[in-house]
């Protein structure tokens, strides 16, 4: 399993020295967000929702059987 810090990085903002950052999962680009710690914040709630939902990425998942 990566680390958090592994799947957040930092764009660049459409207004001149403004700082954008985002975080990377297996269903795609979460963000903009304001700051590094808002891009993890949001990734720790993405990864708790899909552990209270069932949603495991296609992780552990069974294999196909064809006749």
């Amino acid at each position: 399993m990566s680390n958090i810090n592994d799947r957040i990085f930092q764009g660049e903002a459409n207004h001149f020295g403004e700082e954008e950052w985002f975080y990377r999962a297996r269903e795609g680009v979460g963000g903009p967000y304001l700051c590094k710690e808002d891009a993890i914040l949001a990734l720790q709630h993405f990864i708790q929702f899909c552990m209270d939902n069932g949603f495991n990425g296609g992780r552990n998942s069974p294999e196909s059987s064809f006749a």
